[in-house]
C-alpha cells in the first residue's frame, strides 16, 4: 500500500519584509504548540538564536526574543524543548525548520506541557533561506495558505 501526499491549499507563514524574501512558505501546524485558531494573528520577527551552538534550541536561548517569532532548527533534541527554550527566551511564535533538506514539514509531536506559543514547521530550504536574511518579518495564522510543494507525491517511506 502507499502513502502519498495531496494536493492543494496548505497552511503557510508569509514573510513580509524584506522584500527580496517576501512570500508565503509552506508550514505545518505543531501538534503541541497552542493552536493558531487559538493564538490568533501572530507576526513579529524572525529571529534565530545568534549562539552558532544553540541553532536547534536545545538548550536556554540567551538571545532577548521578546515579541518575536524564533526560528529554529530541528535537530538532536524535542519539540517540546525547542518550544519551552524560545518561548523561555520571550519568543511570541516558533517555527521549526526540518533538518533533512528535501523532505516535507511535518506536524510536531511530544509533551505540551507548559507550552503557550503557536508553532510551526517548514522546509530545510526555506528555513536555511530565512536563517541567512536579515530583517525578517513573519505572520502566522489560520488564514495563511498557500498551494503545497509536495502534492500528489508518494511519501518517502511508503512500500
Amino acid at each position: 500500500m502507499a502513502s502519498s501526499l495531496s494536493g492543494g491549499a496548505v497552511l503557510a507563514i508569509e514573510v513580509t519584509a524584506p522584500a527580496g524574501l517576501a512570500g508565503k512558505y509552506e508550514a505545518v501546524e505543531g501538534a503541541i504548540s497552542v493552536p493558531l485558531s487559538t493564538a490568533g494573528f501572530t507576526s513579529g520577527p524572525l529571529v534565530a538564536p545568534t549562539d552558532v551552538l544553540n541553532t536547534e534550541g536545545c538548550a536556554a536561548i540567551a538571545d532577548d526574543l521578546t515579541g518575536a517569532i524564533a526560528l529554529i532548527s530541528r535537530g538532536s533534541c524535542t519539540f517540546s524543548a525547542k518550544h519551552l527554550n524560545a518561548q523561555g527566551a520571550g519568543a511570541i511564535g516558533i517555527v521549526v525548520y526540518n533538518n533533512v533538506p528535501g523532505v516535507s514539514p511535518i506536524v510536531m509531536g511530544g509533551s505540551s506541557a507548559g507550552i503557550a506559543i503557536p508553532g510551526v514547521m517548514i522546509t530545510n530550504a526555506d528555513g536555511v533561506l530565512l536563517s541567512g536574511g536579515a530583517g525578517v518579518a513573519a505572520d502566522m495564522d489560520t488564514g495563511i495558505l498557500t498551494a503545497t510543494a509536495f502534492g500528489d507525491v508518494i511519501s518517502g517511506f511508503s512500500s
